[in-house]
């Protein structure tokens, strides 16, 4: 029966690609047609010149400027979208007049900055919002100095935003332009405390309407124009990268010189449209005099093309034409995938046709052999978990295989579950796009499996338990138990499964062109049937075979992303020392970079407390007492490997990319670097290989912390509420749970699709440091130390969950990386510290700790003769 359901889940998913849109056809060469135009009827009024634009809901905006009698206007037009996908008109009004200002929007506010008025260059700061058809508008602290011309942008630092004017004239006849740029911390404005600080003047000089966007992890200025002491103004392709704190995976802060465009320009249309990329639509490419660009006599020369420029990469690439070369106007994105270019001019002045910009994706044609496949991963997926399923008689058989479980088995499922499609996707994306500075540390993880074979995993082991916080209750109490197994239920849920569920989704849709949301179903109900059914040994062995799947999937994408670099290994390393991708170590003592000393102090924690973590846990108490020491190392060396292997993908698809940008798509996420290079580059049958990875790669992770919620609820909970339980009951109550808890989890994948999030893997770290608190601490101080007692652990709890508060609310600048460390160490030393203040009752401690183990070796036999 459990067969039959999941291979028919899996052809429904078949079922649903075959009824899906005809994809396109191009494999093994880059996507030819990146989007489509479509001309509209909605555009603004009149021929104004220096209008500021901006969007804001579903609302499009064209601030002020100076119509075609000389005057500036406070006029403000608004194209308001219907339901029926058309545009209504209407207009409201500035306070006061104002041309050439500086625009960007955020969180539904527009905010203007400078300008020219009809008393010349202004230092006002408007913020601005289109409320229940009311233009409201909000004087912001003024500009530090007049200006207009500028360029402004909103910047994402770790957590803050920042309000940015760039560069620009001070006056109408300047023969310079500023090189200064101020930020405004948004977050102050509640407080009343917001002021204008001065950053880093800019190393290139100064620029007259440059274009300024945010990208992945940077402000970036583009173009522009350059001006002498004679008011000349010169198109410039200069590109110059702003970051307030380090980016992530390297260790300097503010300006970096970034790839030039192709050309001088100014004027462009720009967005940003994937996670990371801007496009760029058309621009002027001619000279002229500053009075004359004021008055709009300026002769233009305007371009046609396209762009897109990839930050992480630093690569430019071309995606397309215009029919009609234009300057000017806005690119303002009004959908997922479509954005609206709006007041456009062509060389004669005239205002271009507006219209619709829709970016295409080019889709994986799936040949019937990649199907075949798929089918045959669900099929062997299904028959475990038939087979498993007829063994399952009581909750010691489906908690832990009645402890009999296969070693080796356990020690691939123990690399399976913790590599999941976060260590898939997720950090080869992340090495590609910020380089090898996070995988260097794990170098060290060596000391980890020591600390995992000689003293964590025999400790644990030896006390025969089921849960891990029985342990917790042991060395602590009762309460400890319940709070840390409820606290890694919610990690579980709100977490790990919805993040692990969402990536494969949305690189099956990068692929097949299958929506996000079908994908997260299959694969959801899908684990969630096999894991209630079969158990602990379904997990574990459909792990064996998800794991062994990813191994091969990562090699083959790896020889095959590497054997596909133009120039070979002398470009990939020239452009690994160019864009300091190749360094394995952050050294810097500074807490917003990856720092060495942090992750390896992190990973010497982690594997202190590697009890905290049932999943893991489980996965040594379900195996003889004799193979601990084996399943340490063995896990260990996956570990490392698997580690080490995603590193070299995500630098192959670096190598890649960056020789080939063609291939990047402008509207993708970076998690999406490694299916895109799937579709363009992976062969027939491999494919569809490669598919049955992502669905491994999640399913592994999935049907884990869906038994552990299971196991967690009926040890640590449904006994105790129900007293003399029979094993059977307790079996049938786990399923139960184990049922609602993947239900659950896919709900969370489902809301997480509808999230803008920042790279997964920096989500992932930042929910599972918030959520998870420091409880990992509490298994530090119970192995580690004599002297903490139950008081002391539950103030470190405390104070962990404080700590992980206060940082989520203070919005500090630190590393997503460093913050679970962070938070782990504020348990350890608060519940040591007040254990040594706090007088307290101790308990046994024969057997709990390191310094109190019982003797070396010791059988299972033994184990159940002591309880």
């Amino acid at each position: 029966m459990i067969c039959r359901i999941v291979a028919l889940l899996g052809l429904s998913l078949l079922t649903l690609q075959a009824a899906s849109d005809e994809p396109l056809k191009e494999e093994m060469s880059a996507q030819r047609t990146y989007f489509k135009w479509d001309s509209i009827g909605a555009a603004f009024d009149g021929k104004s010149i220096g209008r500021a634009y901006a969007k804001s809901g579903d609302s499009l905006f064209a601030f002020g400027g100076r119509n075609e009698f000389g005057e500036i206007t406070s006029e403000v037009q608004i194209l308001q979208r219907t339901s029926d996908g058309g545009y209504r008109r209407t207009q409201s009004d500035l306070s006061k007049p104002v041309a050439f200002a500086a625009s960007t929007s955020y969180a539904g506010k527009v905010y203007l900055i400078g300008g020219l008025g009809p008393d010349g260059v202004t230092d006002r700061v408007l913020e601005l919002s289109w409320e229940n058809g009311v233009l409201k508008e909000t004087l912001l602290p003024p500009f530090p100095e007049p200006i207009m011309l500028a360029g402004a942008g909103i910047h994402r630092s770790t957590v803050h935003h920042f309000l940015y004017g760039v560069s620009g004239v001070n006056s109408m006849d300047a023969v310079a332009a500023s090189p200064r740029m101020y930020e405004l911390k948004l977050s102050d404005l509640e407080t009343g405390e917001a002021v204008w600080q001065r950053m880093e003047d800019m190393p290139f000089g100064g620029r007259v309407a440059p274009s300024v966007n945010e990208t992945y992890n940077e402000l970036v200025v583009l173009g522009g124009y350059t001006i002498d002491k004679d008011q000349v103004i010169t198109p410039t392709s200069s590109t110059w990268g702003f970051a307030r704190i380090p980016r992530d995976g390297h260790v300097k802060e503010g300006w970096e010189k970034r790839a030039d465009f192709h050309r001088p320009i100014a004027y462009p249309a720009v967005s940003k449209t994937g996670q990371s990329h801007l496009t760029v639509v058309g621009g002027d490419a001619a000279g002229g005099k500053l009075s004359e660009l004021l008055n709009g006599s300026k002769v233009v020369e305007p371009v046609a093309g396209v762009w897109a420029f990839h930050d992480p990469l630093d690569v430019w690439s071309k995606i397309g034409e215009l029919s009609v070369p234009a300057y000017g106007g806005a690119l303002l994105k009004i959908d997922e995938d479509s954005y609206l270019w709006l007041d456009a001019r062509e060389k004669n002045k005239q205002v271009v046709a507006s219209g619709t910009i829709d970016f295409l994706v080019s889709r994986k044609t799936m040949d019937w052999l990649d199907w075949l496949v798929i089918g045959a991963y669900f099929i062997i997926v299904g028959w475990i978990g038939y087979h498993f399923a007829r063994r399952q008689k009581d909750a010691a058989s489906f908690a832990l295989g009645n402890r009999n479980v296969k070693w080796w088995a356990s020690g691939i499922s123990l690399m399976a579950t913790g590599v999941s499609t976060i260590s898939f996707m997720a950090i080869p994306a992340l090495a590609a796009c910020t380089g090898l500075a996070t995988k260097g540390p794990i170098l060290f993880m060596f000391v980890g499996i020591l600390i995992s074979a000689y003293i964590t995993f025999p400790i644990l082991r030896r006390l025969n338990i089921t849960s891990t916080y029985e342990y917790i209750e042991q060395r602590f109490g009762v309460g400890l138990r319940l709070l840390g197994s409820f606290n890694s239920i919610v990690v579980q849920l709100m977490g790990r499964i919805g993040i692990v569920v969402m990536l494969p989704a949305l690189a099956i849709s990068t692929m097949t062109g299958i929506e996000p949301w079908i994908s997260v179903l299959t694969m959801g109900l899908l684990t969630t049937i096999y894991s209630t059914a079969g158990g602990f040994e379904a997990v574990v062995w459909t792990d064996v075979v998800q794991g062994t799947l990813m191994i091969v999937g990562f090699c083959a994408i790896g020889i095959f992303s590497f054997a596909s670099i133009q120039g070979g290994w002398d470009a990939f390393v020239q452009y690994g020392r160019e864009l300091d991708r190749l360094n394995f170590f952050i050294t810097e003592w500074d807490l917003r970079v990856p720092s060495v000393w942090f992750a390896v102090l992190g990973f010497i924690l982690g594997t202190m407390a590697f009890a905290s973590d049932q999943a893991t846990a489980q996965r040594v108490l379900a195996i003889p007492m004799k193979d601990v020491r084996k399943i340490a190392f063995l896990g260990g060396a996956f570990s490392i490997g698997v580690a080490f292997l995603s590193a070299a993908v995500g630098m192959g698809l670096f190598g890649f990319f960056k020789s080939n940008p063609e291939f990047l798509n402008p509207i993708m996420k970076n998690d999406q670097i490694v299916p895109i290079f799937i579709v363009n580059k992976i062969p027939v049958g491999l494919s569809g290989l490669l598919l049955a990875t992502l669905f491994a790669a999640a399913m592994s992770t999935v049907s884990s912390s869906v038994n552990v919620c299971a196991v967690l609820f009926g040890e640590d909970f449904y006994k105790r509420l129900r007293k003399n339980v029979s094993s059977k009951e307790e079996m049938r109550a786990m399923q139960v749970v184990s049922m609602l808890t993947g239900i659950i989890g896919t709900g969370m994948a489902l809301w997480l699709l509808s999230m803008d999030l920042p790279t997964l893997w920096e989500s992932f770290m930042r929910i599972m440091a918030f959520i998870g608190g420091g409880f990992g601490g509490i298994y530090i101080l119970g192995m580690f130390t004599r002297r903490t007692h139950e008081v002391g652990a539950i103030i470190g709890v405390a104070v962990s969950f404080a700590a992980a508060y206060y940082f989520s609310v203070a919005q500090l600048d630190i590393h997503y990386g460093t913050l679970g460390l962070v938070i782990t160490l504020s348990c350890v030393v608060s519940g040591y510290v007040s254990s040594l203040i706090i007088p307290w009752k101790r308990k046994n401690l024969t057997g709990l700790t390191v310094w109190d183990q019982v003797k070396e070796r010791v059988t299972d036999d033994e184990l159940l003769a002591q309880q």
